[in-house]
């Protein structure tokens, strides 16, 4: 069994590395890194010739920078990973292929384990080559994110960063097995914004004194908990600096004025293997 979910794995890996859609991405991951070099450099030259405080210039650079990169970085890998799996098993079984690998003595939980980890392992090296990368390129200019925030809590941010795109790819899967790939891209697109709005009804909830707004973003955030791994990375890395404090006015845009608990983080590991269990269960019921 081990080698036929390596077989698959090792072939989907392939073939999304080949697909026009990752080269495409490729591209634009350049060019944002490019943007956010240019964001970085003017970002250091216009704070230097308007405070004479260089310790104030690095941690206001530092903040600035991870604020942004690391917010629209996520929004990338989510992108990339809602694109690249909404026809994992959708795709093979409209175009016919899935018929020359069902033949095979090869267990259907097989095929959907294999498709979900060699998918799994491309997002992990482009994750961890966009966070990587993310981090470096401030380096350039001399401002660097591992004396702002230390390097264990920049490893433990890696660690949800890296998490968020798994859990989207676990419904993806599950979504790709339900529906046709089309309808699956519409599908989660919906759950992926659901738990956007989520986390912002939970903060608003918070401001406001709301007790009905914040519990309708809980229940959001339940159906749709990508959001809440984004804002607990936010949290594992700004959180000793007290920079994104409710008092300093930028909680509410990275997400962490509501800080998701440690259950929410189990629950949310939970949510990706019951989808994983769901697709296998589904698949095995599929009558293709």
């Amino acid at each position: 069994m081990i080698s036929s979910i390596y077989s698959i794995a090792s072939a989907s890996f392939r073939e999304g590395y080949k697909k026009r859609l990752f080269h495409l991405v490729g591209i634009l991951t350049l060019l944002y890194l490019l943007i956010f070099g240019q964001l970085i450099h003017y970002s250091v030259k216009s704070m230097v010739e308007e405070s004479q405080s260089s310790i104030l210039v690095f941690v206001n650079v530092s903040t600035i920078v991870a604020l942004l990169g690391f917010y629209f970085s996520s929004m990338v890998v989510a992108f990339l990973t809602i694109m690249s799996s909404i026809g994992l098993v959708s795709s093979d079984i409209e175009s016919g292929t899935i018929y020359a690998v069902i033949t095979k003595p090869l267990k259907r939980s097989s095929y959907i384990l294999g498709k979900y980890l060699g998918t799994a392992a491309l997002l992990i090296i482009y994750s961890t080559f966009l966070y990587c990368t993310m981090i470096i390129l401030p380096l350039t200019v001399n401002v660097s994110f591992f004396q702002t925030f230390g390097m264990s809590r920049l490893l433990l941010g890696l660690i949800f960063f890296i998490f968020e795109p798994l859990v989207i790819l676990s419904l993806c899967i599950l979504g790709s097995v339900t529906f046709k790939t089309l309808n699956n891209g519409i599908f989660i697109v919906c759950v992926y914004i659901l738990g956007l709005i989520g986390g912002v009804l939970e903060q608003i909830g918070l401001i406001i004194k709301s007790d009905g707004l914040f519990k309708l973003g809980i229940l959001s955030s339940l159906v749709s908990p990508f959001d809440s791994v984004y804002r607990k990375m936010m949290d594992s890395i700004f959180s000793s600096s007290g920079i994104l404090s409710s008092s300093s006015g930028l909680g509410l845009f990275t997400g962490t004025q509501v800080v998701p608990s440690i259950w929410m983080t189990i629950y949310t590991l939970v949510y990706l293997i019951a989808c994983v269990y769901l697709s296998i269960h589904s698949f095995k019921e599929k009558n293709i």
